[in-house]
């Protein structure tokens, strides 16, 4: 039986949240980095990540916006954006809202001593506590955070186990740059790549049957004062607690 590569195309978006991390570690300024995404090569779309830094104090925004077409028939549509605030690298707040396909996820996470508090309003509302007192999401661009052994899926608000290991060195694009491997537990390796100079993330690619989602860094602006993604100062839909 020949299987509709669409069909492969889909299964690989469900792993897009827990790559909704952020980029680089630029020298402490801040950036807006922008990702081209495709699977097996094919453009899907693209995923861009804005960090304001403020001495100890970082602000994350993330957008993703996929479309799967064949033809002018659109197959698949995903559409995510998340607010996190950070301080001394422990994540503070997180909000984030999904559509994924039609599935609305929306998630709410709040700082509390000793604990993190998550609150999922979508698709069912329930809560709980996740028993750290620094918590991470799928942090790509500090290489500590992805060494803490467990990280948040910042879709779900779940937290995944995970493992790092260093690959090596090797060129890429041009570029010096060193590989890791991420094994978060039940799901597919992730490999990154980052700059050896100044660790910026590069690159990462993932496997789901049998294609690769591939993202990589295509451009890196300045963030200048009062400027945000589509000038939103939250969510587009901001979720309500």
């Amino acid at each position: 039986m020949r299987t509709d590569p669409s069909l492969s195309i889909v299964a690989v978006l469900t792993l897009t949240l827990i790559l909704a991390a952020t980029p680089a570690r630029a020298a402490g300024e801040s950036a807006r980095y922008v990702y081209d995404v495709s699977f097996d090569k094919r453009p899907i779309g693209t995923h861009s990540f804005e960090i304001d830094r403020s001495g100890a104090s970082k602000r994350v925004r993330s957008k993703a916006d996929f479309q799967v077409r064949i033809m002018f028939v659109s197959l698949y549509r995903y559409e995510h954006q998340a607010d996190e605030h950070w301080q001394n690298g422990c994540l503070q707040r997180l909000d984030s809202e999904t559509d994924d396909n039609g599935q609305r996820f929306a998630v709410r996470i709040d700082d509390q001593e000793a604990s993190l508090q998550v609150r999922r309003i979508a698709p069912e509302a329930d809560s709980e506590v996740l028993p750290v007192d620094c918590g991470a999401t799928f942090a790509y661009w500090d290489l500590e955070q992805l060494e803490r052994g467990a990280l948040i899926n910042s879709q779900t608000g779940k937290l995944t186990p995970v493992t790092l290991t260093l690959e090596g060195d090797e060129r890429l694009g041009g570029e010096d740059a060193r590989r890791y491997r991420l094994d978060p537990a039940g799901m597919d390796a992730i490999t990154l790549w980052y700059r050896v100079s100044d660790q910026r993330w590069l690159q990462l690619e993932t496997r789901r049957e049998s294609g690769v989602l591939r993202y990589r860094l295509q451009a890196v602006e300045p963030l200048l004062p009062g400027s945000g993604l589509e000038q939103h100062a939250g969510l587009k839909n901001p979720v309500r607690i």
